[in-house]
């Protein structure tokens, strides 16, 4: 009797990377590297669009916004390693090679986020608009940034064979899966959930007329860590469990919690308070422009 072939089998999945960093020029552009360039680029555009509709003088915003991109990669960084110690112990200055892969989201978003609310009114932009244009920023940024694990072959997930199954070079598989050829695209997932988030995001920046300033912020770690508590369990790479759970899912967890109250404490004081002095298009008369 013939052998029966299963419908994934015949459906094209999603190659490996035809490259993973490009040379141009004797110089070694690497794709992990690029890809958050890019993300970030698109990003600092994004939070300008946000508070220019908020009429905020965005002159000093570039400046403002790169130094909080370096408190950003500070805090992602340290979150990495904090995360996965041993891996650096016996090779420490493989700490500085960012361009291998391994920044924590989590730390990124708190280093950005410490890093750039702290400075902003010095830079002539209140803190409640800069958190608001952060929201949409970080998700595109995020998403944008985790085609470098595409090229990098990282933070894919269990062994899969559906028609969007990834597949991943012998030298990039985990040991015990050398015999596998393709698994869950994860890092793709996760993009497409910030895609969608991204997506609402912007439409609450346009058509939430009556929100606390800053309050985007909460509500997208929030959003945030649902895709990622979906996303987390099916990773196979290397990572802190405990009670048999990987570490990011417990973070992930507290930030949903955490996320959630704060939207709701920000929303209720600010209502409380007679919502007072917030400009946002279409709900009253744009006042003079704040500086």
């Amino acid at each position: 009797m013939p052998e029966m072939i299963s419908l994934p089998s015949l459906v094209a999945s999603i190659p490996a990377p035809p490259f993973r960093n490009l040379e141009f020029a004797g110089l070694t552009l690497h794709g992990y590297g690029l890809c958050l360039g890019l993300g970030i680029v698109i990003a600092i555009g994004v939070a300008d669009w946000v508070m220019t509709r908020e009429h905020v003088d965005t002159s000093r915003w570039t400046t403002l916004a790169f130094i909080a991109v370096v408190g950003g990669f500070l805090g992602s960084r340290f979150y990495h390693v904090a995360s996965e110690p041993t891996k650096f112990i016996d090779h420490p200055g493989d700490i500085l090679k960012l361009w291998q892969g391994g920044l924590g989201i989590y730390g990124a978003i708190a280093g950005g986020a410490l890093v750039g609310l702290g400075l902003a009114p010095r830079f002539g932009i209140p803190r409640g608009i800069a958190a608001d244009a952060a929201a949409p920023a970080f998700l595109i940024a995020q998403a944008i940034g985790r085609t470098g694990n595409y090229l990098n072959q990282e933070l894919f997930g269990r062994p899969f064979n559906g028609p969007w199954a990834l597949e991943v070079d012998l030298i990039h598989r985990p040991s015990q899966y050398a015999d596998v050829a393709t698994f869950h695209p994860t890092f793709l997932y996760e993009a497409l959930g910030n895609l969608l988030l991204f997506g609402l995001f912007i439409f609450l920046v346009v058509r939430w007329r009556e929100r606390a300033p800053g309050i985007l912020l909460p509500l997208y770690v929030a959003a945030y860590s649902v895709v990622r508590i979906i996303v987390e369990p099916m990773r196979i790479d290397t990572a802190h469990e405990w009670q048999g759970v990987r570490q990011n899912v417990w973070v992930a967890g507290a930030l949903i919690a955490l996320g959630v109250a704060v939207t709701v404490w920000m929303q209720r004081r600010w209502r409380a308070a007679g919502s007072p002095g917030v400009i946002i298009p279409g709900r009253a008369p744009r006042g003079p422009r704040q500086k």
